[in-house]
This record gives C-alpha cells, sequence and structure tokens, in this order.
C-alpha cells in the first residue's frame, strides 16, 4: 500500500515536472499559446531511436493491434496528463480508508 502511495507521488512529481518543462518552452515562446508536448516529442528528444525501435517491434509481428489501438494513441497524449492521470490512478489504488475512531466512557 505504501509502495503504491509512493509510485504515484512520484508520478505526480514527474507531471509537474513536464508542465514546468513545458511552461519554460513557452515561455520562450511567446504568442504561440499554450502548447504541451507529447510523448513521442519527449521520446524523440531524449530517446531518439526508441519510438522508430518501439514502432518496428510492434508492427513487425502480429501484434500489430497493439500499436494502433493502444500505443500510437498513448503517445499522441501530452506527457504531463498521461503521468498525471496514472499517477493518480496508482495513489489511489494505494489508498487505505482509516479505521474508525471509537469513543469509550
Amino acid at each position: 500500500m505504501v509502495f503504491l502511495r509512493i509510485l504515484g507521488k512520484a508520478l505526480l512529481f514527474l507531471a509537474f515536472a513536464a508542465v514546468a518543462f513545458d511552461g519554460a518552452r513557452n515561455l520562450a515562446t511567446p504568442g504561440q499559446g499554450l502548447l504541451l508536448a507529447s510523448v513521442s516529442t519527449h521520446l524523440k528528444t531524449y530517446f531518439p531511436s526508441t519510438g522508430a525501435n518501439l514502432e518496428s517491434f510492434f508492427l513487425t509481428g502480429e501484434s500489430a493491434w497493439v500499436w494502433n489501438i493502444i500505443l500510437a494513441p498513448l503517445l499522441a497524449m501530452p506527457l504531463s496528463l498521461l503521468l498525471a492521470a496514472l499517477g493518480t490512478a496508482i495513489f489511489l489504488a494505494g489508498y487505505r480508508k482509516p479505521p474508525p475512531v471509537l469513543y469509550g466512557d
């Protein structure tokens, strides 16, 4: 339970860092509005060959539907929103209802 809450908080912290990254980029390029970088943009920036390797791995086998239905839409999502959703879900999965308070005489 504690591990899930710590993992969820770490993902929420990473989502905040991604929003800060996008905010700094928006401040550097004024007049373009709020632009949130997608997961594929971050993959191309920091791990250039990973995106192409993932695509070729899933499209060469019989699991092309995994790429088309699941992974391609996830890679198009903004990184901050994806991390925030995953972090919130994992954090809430580790939540335990507190025990009731018993009052005695």
